[in-house]
């Protein structure tokens, strides 16, 4: 009887894996075109090259400061747009460890069309995309990702029930940044704290208390001509929200950032798709007899709709200044003519340059129109001078904004307005501190 132990099979080796894993003498699962093992330790899974032999796991950890493209199959939609755009690496990590299902299924909506609610102006705002100040900037801050899904869970009524829960877990996660022994950066300060402000704003939540707190935590410098590039850019957005003219009883006193960091540049505000002398006047509206500015101001070439934005813009900007005059008490309530000038007549060149900016606006396009709701809000503090036509034509494109936009935010600015046109209140101003309502006008 042969006692002897049975021959040993010849041990099986594998022969395709990745040579990422062959390097760290690890058992590669062999899935193309990025294995598992590499995948979840951040490692760069390279196919078929000969590489050096490496000690130590940091040889293969690429530097989080450089982009990695990756060319991976698409498992869904959300993963075929993350190619698109060209998303790092880590961040399309961060998204699918992070992130569950219903997370990115929000998360698509945004990166296919909420994003574009981001800003005013006449384009389709895809830099925003790609570009450093962007969405790349989520692969940096938890909190900038997170903000990213509560704006889209804000403005998109399929989720009104959800707005609770993102709301509180984008607050908890940007304190928690910002209390972290590693700072946020600045860019990523600013980025979070703005949404932050936006988020608050679409939901007639108290939002210019965050517009403060981030004026007074990045500290612009004191000597304006310092400003340059993307802080520029930031500081500039901050001074629009900062603006007197575009809220209805702030809760928080202005800082008059626009007068004293944002003033004198030339072109257009990318974000309110306003020309920046246009908005030099608006941050004067205190100022006696600025209504004369406003009427020798010369609209700037640009496409139909823009030109139609402006001039809608540049006869609030006057209502303004008489609503501003009225409350300081240098005229009185009500009147169909204020220092010198005709109400009706203004109101008509603002309702018909709303008109004429419809008609020119694609569906596509549809975020432009939120521009409109300065004008519209203006218009309707005029209750003295509207025929039922006006009122009509008020209500209707208000609510067309409210189906097609964001619904809370248009249909509680529709019901101050209605509250108002009852009578009772001397001002718009009056009657959204009645309702407790801080309502922004962006």
């Amino acid at each position: 009887m042969n006692t002897s132990s049975p021959a040993k099979l010849p041990s099986k080796r594998t022969r395709n894996g990745c040579q990422t894993c062959k390097r760290r003498r690890k058992r590669c699962d062999e899935q193309r075109p990025n294995c598992g093992g590499c995948v979840r330790l951040g490692l760069k899974c390279t196919y078929h090259v000969s590489l050096k032999w490496a000690t130590s796991r940091d040889s293969f950890v690429e530097n989080p400061k450089t982009p990695i493209t990756i060319a991976f199959a698409p498992r869904d939609e959300l993963e075929g747009v993350l190619r698109s755009i060209r998303t790092s690496f880590r961040l399309h990590n961060i998204i699918y460890t992070t992130l569950d299902v219903r997370d990115r299924e929000i998360l698509l909506k945004f990166l296919t069309s909420g994003y574009r609610g981001l800003r005013s102006d006449l384009r389709l705002n895809d830099e925003f995309l790609t570009s450093e100040s962007g969405f790349p900037m989520c692969e940096h801050s938890k909190a900038c990702l997170l903000n990213c899904l509560t704006y889209q869970v804000a403005i998109d009524p399929t989720y009104v029930s959800l707005f609770d829960e993102y709301y509180s877990r984008s607050l908890e996660q940007f304190r928690k940044e910002m209390c972290s022994s590693v700072s946020m950066s600045s860019d990523s300060l600013y980025f979070a704290g703005i949404l932050m402000c936006v988020i608050s704003l679409t939901q007639l939540l108290p939002w210019s208390i965050h517009v403060n707190a981030l004026i007074s935590l990045i500290g612009p410098p004191s000597d304006p001509t310092k400003l340059k590039g993307q802080l520029l850019v930031f500081v500039s957005l901050l001074g629009f929200l900062d603006l007197p003219s575009h809220c209805l009883n702030r809760q928080t006193a202005s800082r008059q950032l626009w007068k004293t960091h944002c003033l004198g540049q030339d072109g257009v505000h990318i974000i309110s798709g306003l020309p920046f002398s246009l908005l030099d006047l608006i941050s004067r509206v205190d100022v006696s007899d600025v209504e004369l500015l406003f009427m020798e101001w010369i609209v700037p070439d640009g496409e139909p709709a823009q030109q139609s934005l402006w001039e809608a813009t540049r006869y609030a900007g006057i209502l303004s200044a008489v609503e501003t005059a009225r409350a300081k008490g240098r005229i009185l309530f009500p009147v169909a003519q204020s220092a010198g000038v005709d109400l009706k007549d203004v109101v008509h060149k603002v309702l018909c340059a709303v008109r004429q900016c419809l008609s020119c606006v694609s569906p596509e396009l549809s975020h432009f129109k939120q521009a409109l709701l300065y004008p519209l809000i203006m218009a309707a503090s005029q209750p003295i001078v509207l025929d039922n036509n006006a009122r009509e034509f008020i209500c209707q494109t208000m609510n067309e904004l409210a189906c097609e936009i964001n619904h809370s935010y248009y249909k509680g600015a529709l019901s101050i307005i209605f509250e108002f046109w009852k009578g009772g209140d001397q001002s718009l101003e009056h009657t959204a501190q009645r309702l407790d309502t801080e309502l922004a006008l962006v």
